[in-house]
């Protein structure tokens, strides 16, 4: 679907900015799995993989303090997602 219940459906993260954890929620039930990207200020793609659908956590306590993006795609559907990563707390 679009609209309302695309957006319902998107996924948020959390905290944001962080140190060391970061949260995906779903704001719907997904099933299936999805790919991921985490991608530097300049574009480079840093890390990537699959994960089944639903909330996870990823660790990026290795990534340098800097400006950051979560790049998620489900099925047709792709959410960029920005983070900050700041120094240890």
């Amino acid at each position: 679907g679009t609209g309302l219940e695309e957006l319902r459906s998107a996924p948020s993260i959390f905290p944001n900015p962080t140190s060391d954890l970061l949260n995906i929620r779903w704001g719907l039930p997904v099933n299936g799995s999805y790919t991921w990207t985490i991608h530097a200020g300049d574009g480079r793609v840093l890390q990537q993989g699959s994960r089944p659908a639903g909330d996870t956590t990823f660790d990026i306590h290795q990534l340098s303090t800097g400006f950051y993006l979560l790049r998620v795609e489900h099925g047709d559907r792709n959410f960029n997602l920005p983070f900050i990563k700041t120094g240890i707390q």
